[in-house]
């Protein structure tokens, strides 16, 4: 195991960049775009992923469609299930169940289980409200 990485899930994903690089200084940081269709429209990986632990950084977990997507792929870039760690600021009780039911091997580290998420959080933080 080499270290760990962050995966940002564009766009609010990208709201918890600067507080895991102020944390952790030289973590390499990776993004990825899922589409409403649920597919890849962009990745930006790492070619030694498969050997490191995966922070997936999206702050708000609705349905749960978005992450299952993202961890499919980067199940398919070679990253084992346990070495994935779904890291959010907000999300559903169903968003935990159908992510746990499908990888339970998925740590998801979360401050809050609530049925009323904040849709507008990236809105707010990219000030486009």
């Amino acid at each position: 195991m080499r270290g760990n990485c962050g995966v940002s899930l564009c766009r609010s994903g990208e709201a918890m960049e600067f507080a895991l690089r102020q944390c952790c200084r030289s973590i390499r940081i990776c993004k990825m775009l899922i589409g409403d269709e649920q597919r890849v429209l962009y990745a930006r990986l790492i070619p030694d992923m498969s050997h490191r632990r995966v922070l997936l950084l999206y702050p708000v977990v609705s349905t749960g469609t978005t992450v299952l997507k993202a961890i499919s792929a980067l199940m398919d870039s070679k990253v084992e299930e346990e070495n994935i760690y779904l890291t959010t600021l907000f999300i559903t009780p169903q968003s935990v169940k159908s992510i746990c039911g499908k990888f339970p091997r998925v740590t998801v580290i979360t401050s809050d289980v609530t049925t009323g998420v904040p849709y507008s959080f990236a809105m707010k933080y990219f000030g486009t409200d």
